[in-house]
This record gives C-alpha cells, sequence and structure tokens, in this order.
C-alpha cells in the first residue's frame, strides 16, 4: 500500500537495499516449506485484501513494485522476459532466477548492488540453509560491487563453509566466488588460507569443481610467482609449505590424466608452481614426487590437445631442472622426443622396471599417441633388462593384448615391439665383469700354462 502511493518516504528508499533482500528470503522460506499457523494466516489476508492465493505471489509482486518505485523499470521487463519472476517461485529453479535478477539489477542499478551485497553477507553468515544456495548465486554476480578491504574476510568465512559442503551446487558456487576474488592480487594470501580444503577439492569427483579449483589455485600460486620474478630472488616467506606442496603434488599428478584436456592442462601448470615456489627445506622430500611425473609428462607430449602438449612440454622442462638432470634438459626440446625416453632409461637402469609399471596404463588410453608413445617406451626399455626374463615376459604379454587394438597402426606397432623384446629375451644373459675376467684368464692358461703363477697373482689381487 505504501508503495502504490505517489511519493515513497524518503526511509523506505533508504532501506530498500534490506527490503529487497527481505523479500527475497520471503520469497524462498515460502518456496520451501510454510508452516500451518502461516498458511492460516496467510488465507485470512487473502480473503480480507483480495491478495494472491500464496504468500511467495505476493512477495514478488511487492518486489516488482519496489522496483519500479526505484526507477528498475527495466529490470523488471527484462526479468519478465526470460521468465524469471516464474522461476523464483520454483524451488528447482530458484538458483538460476536469483543469478538472473542480479545481472539485471548490476547492469542498471550497481550503487543499489553494492548495498545489497553487504546485506547479504550478513545473511549468509546466519547459514539459513533454505537461504544459502539462492543467495550465493546472487552474490556471484555482483562481486565487483564489492570492497574486498572491507569484507573479504566475512567472504572467505563464508566461503570456507561452502567448500566442505556436500551438496555440490554449493561447492561449484562458493568456487565461482573464489575464482573471481583470486583474480585481485591483494586477496591470494588470504585465499591461500582455504588452501587444505582446495587441495582435498583436487580429488573431486566433479570435472567442474576440480576445474574450479585448479583455476583458483592457478591464480594464487601465479600472483606469488610473479612477485618473485619481479624481485628477482626467492621469498623470504615461500608461500608454500613443506607440507602442503606435498600435499599438492600428491594431488595433482593424477590429474595429468585426466579425461578433461582444461583439467589435465590445468594440473601440469600448477605443478610447474609448485616446483618454484615451495621453501628451500622441502625440496629434497619433493623430490620423489617430481621424480614420478617424469613418464607421464613425457608421455603427453604426444598428446592429442596442442594446449596439452605444450603444457607438458614445459613442466617437463621445469622437472628436469628441478631434478638437475641436465642430460634430460637437453633432449625436452628436441624433435625426436624418443631419445628423451632412451636417456631416462640409460641414466636410470636400476628403475627401468618401475618406469614400464608406470606406462602399463597407458596402453589403454583413450588417445591413439598416447597409446602408441607407451608402446615404444615399453619396446626400448625391453632393450634395458636383458637377462631379466620375468620382466621381459611382462612387457610382452602387455603388448600382445595390444595386438587387438581398434587402430591397425596402433596394433601392427605393437606386433613390431613383441617380436624385438622376444628377441631380447632369447639373447643370452650378458656375462658379469667378474666372469669376463674368468674367460680372460680360462683362454690365458689353456694357451700359456707357464703362466700359471701369474694367474694365481691375478686371482689373489
Amino acid at each position: 500500500m505504501i508503495l502504490q502511493e505517489l511519493q515513497c518516504p524518503g526511509p523506505l528508499m533508504d532501506y530498500s537495499p534490506h527490503l529487497l533482500v527481505a523479500l527475497l528470503f520471503q520469497i524462498f522460506v515460502s518456496t520451501e516449506q510454510m508452516s500451518e499457523e502461516i498458511d492460516t494466516f496467510w488465507r485470512g489476508c487473502q480473503e480480507q485484501h483480495d491478495l494472491p492465493t500464496n504468500p511467495n505471489r505476493f512477495a514478488v509482486l511487492t518486489m516488482k513494485t519496489l522496483l519500479c518505485c526505484l526507477h528498475c523499470e527495466d529490470v523488471v521487463k527484462s526479468v519478465e522476459k526470460n521468465r524469471g519472476w516464474a522461476r523464483l517461485l520454483n524451488a528447482r529453479s530458484r538458483r538460476y532466477a536469483a543469478a538472473l535478477l542480479a545481472r539485471e539489477m548490476r547492469r542498471v542499478c550497481s550503487p543499489l548492488c553494492s548495498r545489497i551485497t553487504l546485506h547479504l553477507l550478513e545473511l549468509l553468515r546466519r547459514e539459513e540453509p533454505c537461504w544459502d544456495l539462492p543467495a550465493m548465486a546472487f552474490l556471484v554476480e555482483v562481486l565487483d560491487c564489492l570492497d574486498t578491504r572491507k569484507c573479504g574476510d566475512r567472504m572467505l568465512e563464508i566461503l570456507a563453509r561452502n567448500l566442505g559442503s556436500t551438496n555440490k551446487k554449493w561447492r561449484q558456487l562458493a568456487l565461482r566466488v573464489l575464482m573471481a576474488l583470486s583474480q585481485d592480487p591483494t586477496m591470494a594470501k588470504n585465499i591461500w588460507s582455504l588452501n587444505e580444503r582446495l587441495v582435498q577439492l583436487l580429488g573431486d569427483a566433479d570435472r567442474d569443481v576440480v576445474w574450479m579449483t585448479l583455476s583458483v589455485l592457478d591464480n594464487v600460486l601465479w600472483s606469488s610467482v610473479w612477485k618473485q620474478l619481479q624481485k628477482r630472488v626467492h621469498s623470504e616467506d615461500p608461500l608454500i609449505s613443506t607440507r602442503i606442496g606435498l600435499q599438492l603434488a600428491e594431488a595433482l599428478r593424477p590429474l595429468f590424466d585426466h579425461d578433461d584436456r582444461s583439467v589435465r592442462e590445468g594440473s601440469m601448470v600448477i605443478f610447474t608452481h609448485v616446483m618454484q615456489l615451495i621453501e628451500r627445506a622441502g625440496k629434497r622430500r619433493l623430490n620423489p614426487h617430481v621424480c614420478l611425473s617424469l613418464l607421464p609428462l613425457y608421455l603427453h607430449r604426444y598428446d592429442e590437445n596442442l594446449v596439452v602438449k605444450k603444457a607438458s612440454q614445459k613442466a617437463l622442462l621445469a622437472v628436469t631442472r628441478f631434478l638437475k638432470r641436465r642430460d634430460l634438459e637437453r633432449l625436452v626440446n628436441t624433435e625426436e622426443p624418443w631419445r628423451f625416453a632412451e636417456c631416462l632409461l640409460k641414466g636410470d637402469r636400476s628403475q627401468v622396471t618401475k618406469y614400464v609399471r608406470q606406462a602399463l596404463p597407458y596402453l589403454r588410453s583413450p588417445q591413439q599417441p598416447l597409446r602408441e608413445a607407451a608402446i615404444k617406451f615399453m619396446g626400448i626399455a625391453g632393450g634395458y633388462l636383458r637377462g631379466q626374463y620375468r620382466e621381459l615376459q611382462f612387457i610382452i604379454d602387455a603388448l600382445q593384448a595390444m595386438r587387438d587394438d581398434r587402430s591397425p597402426a596402433v596394433a601392427n606397432l605393437a606386433l613390431e615391439n613383441i617380436n624385438f623384446v622376444t628377441a631380447v629375451q632369447r639373447a643370452p644373459a650378458p656375462r658379469s665383469r667378474f666372469q669376463q675376467l674368468q674367460d680372460q684368464l680360462r683362454r690365458a692358461w689353456n694357451s700359456r700354462p707357464s703362466l700359471w703363477g701369474c694367474v694365481c697373482l691375478c686371482c689373489c689381487s
């Protein structure tokens, strides 16, 4: 009734942000549930004042009237055009409708959005279960109205709660907010306080959650890398501690083989940042994780996606430098990638068996270039396992399964490498240095028996 007056009172205009939020809150509460007592009260109001059947419909009508009083008729029309008002009344679509309303209000009346956003933060801190999701959806669209210097801590407190939610939609909305906030370098250190929750989300089953988590980490860590590059020295207060660095490395490595190409690329980029930023005391403890990344990064140089291929090459270069393997570093950018594999196996002969087992899953890769690269790698590895019958048979059995591959090129490549490894398996085992010395002495004895005394002296020495 007040809003229908020709001139709305000043206090009503001053408190319009609170009223708008209260009306939204009323819509969502009424949509979610309504007690019998309130239902009875509303039926009485309806009969007396000829009001709409449902209280949430009346709240929508009141909100539209209030927006018109605030000279936001364009917002009302645009939301109506996209059926936003009807969707506000549906529990399944209200999150989308809240985001639509926020975008339109942001476009038309930015100062009002700023005041609404601050009030929303207070409501979100009360942990109203029926309000969190649409409120977060509204907040995501008007983040640039926030002064993070004044309310950044409150925002992160709310986000920390939502990141740990079992509801996938809440996690996604919280990450969308963090993605926007992380683009502000001044917020990087504050966001990093959520690092343990972010590391846990890297193992989430939802692709979008993992991708957004990687985006947040990329923004936060890159700002720190950039600062170090500007100073040209390592920071005395490193962003990544040894414990978090190890957790990150362990969580990132499986993502190199993720089905989504954006996740594969992002994980490689952040893995590079971790090596650059981890505190010096943690470098030695990180070595085993970095060594385990050598083969996956090498194989992804054959990735079908060009962006992932470049990311793996860049990460592989950083890994070889981290490990101080100059022999491998020189071969990262060569036009003959297989030379890198030969150098890796030749330099780590005691680890050849481990590398073979690490390459095994890539034989089942959906990407043909990766399957071919894995077959070639196992063939090369077979050349360094001469005399180890069981390990060579393991390679032959693994490659035999590839003869039924849907690609004739892959099947033929598998057959070629089976023949090579079989030939290595049949070849006589290499003799030890002591055995070679014995043979030399035996030949010397047969040719010159008078040298027996010299032979004895040699054996004693």
